[in-house]
């Protein structure tokens, strides 16, 4: 008998392990497309052979809490760590001085390692544009902090990297990175991608926690389909003003934007 007591981790880990059921053995490698057409599970399906689409179920649920502490991950999603690029060339655009070398080295290390680490289908769509930053901007980051023009490029590509991560294209090759890590078995890569699917979900407006919910009903109906096409939509859009006044703070341009949320000072 099973201890009911155990973790939703250790209960990812045994689904996912076990995603490749018996009975495929000696089949031909598939594809992570070729998984929208598996027949759902039936109901009583033995628990200690589930198929992907539990796997999925179960990794959304620990991947749905509100923070990605769950998740045992090797880097940094790739918004967020190229935002430390931008906020750092904001930084010094502004007066303060450049990173020394070692940060500088640090910071081209971190994002490397999240732009290297993301899956190839979410690399293939961002292409040629990630290797190209990776080739130029950032291999010559620590040496681009010497002088204004070289952060005012460094700030540009990062940007447009980040722009170009947020879209609906780049969530649904997330997706299908998900669904092949899931269906080879790999814990420690089904972990990395469903974090850079919940933030590139996230940046777009999206409440992951919904998000999530919805994802895991159609995956553990088997409905890949679906799954795909609710990645396609856009986010609600509606206007929600609150105003906060802190004391004792001032932002030195007058004016900052973080997310959807956006910082006036008192002079404005």
């Amino acid at each position: 008998m099973k201890d009911p007591d155990r973790t939703a981790d250790n209960a990812a880990a045994s689904v996912v392990a076990s995603a490749r059921a018996p009975g495929q053995v000696g089949r031909p490698e598939r594809s992570a497309d070729d998984l929208e057409g598996d027949t759902p599970l039936a109901a009583g399906a033995d628990p200690e052979h589930p198929g992907v689409g539990t796997a999925l179920g179960r990794l959304l649920m620990l991947g749905s809490s509100e923070t990605t502490g769950d998740l045992d991950v090797r880097s940094l999603p790739p918004i967020a760590a190229l935002s430390e690029m931008v906020a750092t060339c904001e930084s010094v655009q502004r007066g303060r001085e450049a990173p020394q070398a070692r940060d500088r080295q640090s910071l081209k290390d971190d994002i490397e390692l999240a732009l290297t680490s993301l899956g190839p289908n979410l690399d293939e769509e961002l292409q040629p544009a990630l290797t190209d930053f990776i080739a130029n901007e950032l291999a010559a980051s620590p040496k681009l902090f010497d002088d204004r023009g070289g952060v005012l490029r460094l700030l540009s590509a990062s940007r447009e990297l980040v722009t170009r991560l947020r879209r609906p294209p780049c969530s649904q090759a997330a997706w299908r990175d998900l669904l092949a890590a899931v269906r080879d078995g790999d814990l420690d890569v089904s972990h990395q991608h469903l974090m850079v699917l919940r933030e590139l979900e996230e940046s777009l407006g999206h409440e992951w926690k919904e998000r999530a919910e919805r994802l895991r009903g159609f995956a553990r109906a088997g409905n890949f389909t679906d799954c795909k096409e609710l990645l396609s939509l856009p986010a609600d859009q509606s206007a929600q003003v609150a105003w906060f006044i802190f004391a004792n703070a001032d932002l030195p341009d007058g004016y900052l934007r973080v997310g959807q949320v956006q910082f006036f000072s008192s002079r404005l």
